[in-house]
C-alpha cells in the first residue's frame, strides 16, 4: 500500500507519487526525500496568492444611488403623464390655450423623468462616472419641480437623495 504525501502549504492529501497538490498545486515532498527550496512568488506570471482579500471581492457599485434615483424617476414620469392627462381633459373641456401649456410641461415631466431613469441605470453598469451622473439627476431633479410638482413631490425627492448619494458615494477601502 502506497503512502499518501500531504500538502506541507494547504495540508490536503495527495495520491502517492504526485508531485503538485491537487488542491492548492505547490510542489510536494515525497517522504524521505530532500525537501524543495522555497520558491519566489512571481506576480507575472502566477495569479494572485490564495490569501489575496481581492479574490472573490464583490463588484462594488453605488446600488442606494441607483435604486432612489430610478424610483424617483419612475414617480416623475408618472406625474408628467398624469398632468398630460389633465390638460387633455382641459383641452376637451374648452378652445382655451391653457390645455395645451399643461401638456406640455407634462411632456418635459416625462422627458424629465426618462432621463433620471436613464442615469440612475447608468449608476449600475457604470460607476467611476457616479459624479457625473450624481450633478445630472439632481440638475434634472430639481428641472421637474416644474411639471406636476416633481412627480408628486415624492418623485423629487427620491431623485434628490439619489443625486446626493451619488454624488458622495465611494469605493470601500478609498
Amino acid at each position: 500500500m502506497a503512502a499518501t504525501t500531504y500538502c506541507s502549504r494547504c495540508g490536503t492529501p495527495n495520491a502517492a507519487g504526485a508531485q503538485f497538490c491537487s488542491k492548492c498545486g505547490s510542489p510536494l515532498v515525497v517522504p524521505g526525500a530532500a525537501p524543495l527550496p522555497p520558491q519566489q512568488y512571481d506576480a507575472s506570471i502566477w495569479a494572485p496568492p490564495p490569501d489575496s482579500d481581492t479574490l472573490n471581492a464583490p463588484e462594488q457599485k453605488p446600488t442606494a444611488a441607483g435604486v432612489l434615483s430610478i424610483i424617483g424617476g419612475v414617480f416623475i414620469l408618472l406625474g408628467g403623464i398624469a398632468e398630460i392627462a389633465v390638460g387633455s381633459y382641459v383641452s376637451s373641456l374648452t378652445y382655451a390655450a391653457g390645455g395645451g401649456a399643461i401638456i406640455g410641461i407634462g411632456a418635459l415631466g416625462v422627458i424629465f423623468g426618462l432621463i433620471i431613469l436613464v442615469l440612475g441605470v447608468l449608476l449600475f453598469s457604470n460607476p467611476d462616472g457616479n459624479v457625473t451622473y450624481g450633478i445630472l439627476i439632481l440638475v434634472f431633479a430639481f428641472l421637474s419641480l416644474i411639471s406636476f410638482f416633481g412627480g408628486f413631490f415624492i418623485g423629487f425627492l427620491l431623485a434628490l437623495i439619489g443625486g446626493i448619494l451619488a454624488l458622495t458615494w465611494k469605493p470601500y477601502g478609498y
